[in-house]
């Protein structure tokens, strides 16, 4: 092969090396998994003491504050997961989940539907993000997909805790792809230590 056929084929490689920058996406699912549950626990409670009210402004406020942090995290992951087409497509799947939550909330807030009712269709999105995930990029987390569907309904069939519902949906899915990606940057670790120790030709 000609340098430039070769260079490309090494590209494309390593855009789709699943153990690249593993250990970075387990971190990030983790931390993401575990925040996110926090904040979705106190704020069901807050809403439940009365602490905070719940209005279609507020939705579009939690929207903008979670679209200005993740855009922070991609930001701080630019040199790395940014850098990679597999890592992308994790990343934009988020994006788009988090956009997709911000139309469906402007459009029931435009249709005058009620704002708890607004919570809990965006339920759907969670599992959308999770489908898809397994559709397109992570496949070893279908059995998560598939065991968190039951959960997902929690949200509906206890309207009261909506948020605690979808922050634990959040959390052990979360968990379950910190906890693969986890594996896979100790085999990277193992396969570069392996190739470290090859004789030089």
């Amino acid at each position: 092969l000609e340098e430039s056929e070769r260079r490309a084929l090494e590209d494309l490689g390593s855009n789709q090396d699943i153990l690249r920058h593993a250990h970075v996406r387990s971190v990030i699912a983790g931390a993401v998994s575990v925040s996110w549950f926090v904040w979705f626990v106190w704020l069901s409670w807050a809403l439940r003491e009365g602490l905070v009210q719940l209005t279609h402004p507020a939705l579009m406020v939690e929207v903008a504050v979670t679209i200005t942090l993740y855009s922070g995290v991609m930001w701080a992951v630019r040199d790395t997961l940014m850098a990679t087409q597999i890592d992308r497509r994790a990343l934009l799947l988020l994006a788009a989940s988090f956009g997709g939550v911000g139309v469906l909330w402007a459009l029931c807030w435009q249709m005058g539907i009620a704002p708890l009712h607004a919570l809990m269709l965006s339920s759907g999105v969670y599992v959308f993000f999770f489908v898809a995930m397994t559709m397109v990029m992570e496949r070893r987390v279908a059995w998560v997909t598939l065991a968190l569907l039951p959960v997902a309904f929690g949200s509906f069939l206890d309207p009261e805790h909506v948020l605690a519902w979808q922050g634990g949906y959040v959390l052990v899915g979360g968990t379950a792809l910190a906890l693969i990606w986890r594996r896979d940057g100790k085999l990277a670790a193992a396969r570069e230590l392996a190739d470290q120790s090859k004789p030089a030709r």
